[in-house]
């Protein structure tokens, strides 16, 4: 029966979007119902809050073949799309971050070439004023 609520293009449109979502590999746990709400990413700055698995350390990752998998099984079982299988492949590791998150999705080595930049210009602007 169709959903009376949504225009059938709105359904896709939502499908579309559950079926590029890179945060939703735990969407098949069943204890994700019980889990606190954490900061999660994976390589590009989409973050967002999403139930991640309890753990005591603020920080967390999970490695990229372990994630790839994980979210082609909710895809799956989602009837998304063999692109939006493929795509799931090829997912960067994902970040979970429990507490004090300023990451943005930034990679470690993106955080030390940024304060690399930032190191730098403080240099350059006090060798100026020394001139």
């Amino acid at each position: 029966m169709p959903n009376l609520n949504t225009s059938t293009a709105e359904e896709l449109r939502q499908k579309h979007k559950f079926c590029t979502d890179d945060r939703l590999g735990y969407l098949l746990f069943n204890e994700s119902l019980n889990w606190s709400i954490a900061c999660i990413w994976t390589k590009g700055i989409k973050g967002g809050c999403f139930p991640a698995p309890n753990n005591s350390d603020p920080y967390d990752y999970i490695p990229r073949d372990e994630w790839a998998i994980l979210l082609a099984n909710v895809r799956k079982a989602a009837g998304c799309s063999e692109i939006a299988l493929i795509d799931a492949a090829e997912v960067q590791e994902l970040h979970i971050c429990r507490d004090r998150c300023i990451d943005c999705g930034f990679s470690t080595a993106d955080w030390l070439l940024y304060d690399l930049a930032i190191f730098s210009m403080i240099i350059a602007i006090g060798l100026e004023g020394v001139n």
